[in-house]
């Protein structure tokens, strides 16, 4: 199969699905042309951000959303994703004069006007431009459909959040008082919030939420920090939707848990966080919880709050992510299991070095484990 497109893998696995249906029912299944899936190249290696629109496609957005591959010889080349980005976007079909020259650390651009004059459209990324590792990609194009959807998202380029207050994050000071409003007299938001609400009861009969843990050094509690984060914002959201007081609670065992320093329990990845890669999920509820409390919060508070994301966001983006400065290294997993039944891992970090070496571990099989599965994660270099 690995010289089969995506399409043709998924009309076997279609076909493979059906076949299994008829013997299932014991009624034919007749299959044709009609079926087969049309080719769209942004399927190609969908595990990986592609050259987003494809190639000649007509797109329902005006501008569409745009991405491409970090590396200049995708997918054949896998090299170090460290570049700078220029997309050129261009009605002519040599590319000269573009509408929109921009260049970004990131391998997509969002803030985009409305492109006008022309229907179709051909754009270009130049990797490095202005030095020696320039190089440039072929020359795509795509097409805006008749009526395609107007999104000029150009002014988020500069959106003067410090301007807005807080909060901001799905609702604010202009929307709040609606959004409340929807939750007396829209049916389907009435459920949606008493779901809510019944959610957010349960985590307040939780044992860390009467007795909540000034450190994230201890075994306890055995849930996972980065879910505490979760249910802290569940409550906290329920809190501004309703107003009820017994919900208040959320404010100072949100500051603790910011309160927490780098190498816990509820670190982000590759500081020791609970659940792995999820744990940099934290960062994003710790974001969600500044944001909607900062009006109850002190000063002294927020400076709490602030802080821990400055570190996380630091260690996410420049120690850990793409960079990889000062993490622990690639990790080996042993996962055990039973049939279905999962019964724990064993992790090796190994730490880096210049050098071919050998690791030696002597890892604890788990009791009554059936099955080992060995995985190799090299992202954590």
């Amino acid at each position: 199969m690995e010289d089969m497109t995506p399409q043709e893998i998924l009309w076997i696995v279609i076909a493979c699905l059906l076949v299994a249906w008829s013997w299932a029912h014991g009624s034919p299944v007749r299959i044709g042309d009609g079926a087969r899936v049309p080719d769209d190249s942004r399927s190609h290696y969908s595990r990986y951000v592609n050259w987003r629109p494809a190639d000649g496609e007509i797109v329902a957005l005006n501008p569409p959303r745009m991405s491409w591959p970090y590396w200049p010889g995708w997918p054949n080349d896998w090299s170090d994703a460290r570049h700078t980005f220029t997309l050129q976007i261009s009605a002519k079909p040599d590319g000269s004069d573009p509408v929109a020259n921009v260049t970004c650390p990131f391998n997509f651009y969002n803030t985009l006007p409305e492109l006008k004059g022309a229907r179709k459209w051909f754009w270009r990324v130049g990797y490095d431009v202005g030095t020696p590792q320039e190089k440039w990609s072929a020359l795509r194009s795509f097409t805006l459909a008749d009526g395609a959807a107007v999104w000029d998202r150009s002014a988020l380029a500069s959106p003067r959040l410090a301007e807005r207050g807080h909060p901001r994050i799905l609702f604010n000071k202009d929307n709040l008082e609606r959004l409340r409003a929807l939750a007396r007299t829209n049916e389907e938001s009435k459920a949606a919030l008493a779901h809510m609400r019944a959610k957010a009861d349960d985590v307040l009969k939780k044992p860390w939420w009467g007795n909540f843990p000034k450190t994230d050094r201890e075994k306890e509690p055995k849930q996972e920090f980065y879910t505490i984060a979760a249910d802290l914002c569940l409550v906290c959201f329920v809190w501004r939707m309703t107003g009820e007081d017994k919900y208040a609670g959320v404010k100072s065992r949100a500051v603790t848990w910011a309160s927490y320093p780098p190498g816990g329990r509820a670190s982000p990845e590759g500081l020791g966080g609970d659940g792995s890669e999820d744990a940099t999920q934290g960062n994003e509820f710790l974001a969600l919880l500044f944001d909607w409390l900062y009006a109850d919060l002190t000063e002294a508070e927020r400076q709490v709050m602030i802080r821990s994301l400055e570190w996380r966001i630091d260690h996410w983006m420049n120690s850990f992510a793409w960079r990889a400065r000062g993490s622990r290294g690639p990790l080996v997993r042993l996962t055990f299991r039973r049939g279905d039944k999962h019964l724990g891992d064993q992790r090796l970090y190994l730490a880096p070095a210049p050098d071919w070496r050998p690791f030696e571990w002597r890892a604890t099989v788990a009791e009554g484990a059936t099955s080992v599965a060995v995985e190799l994660f090299n992202y954590y270099g």
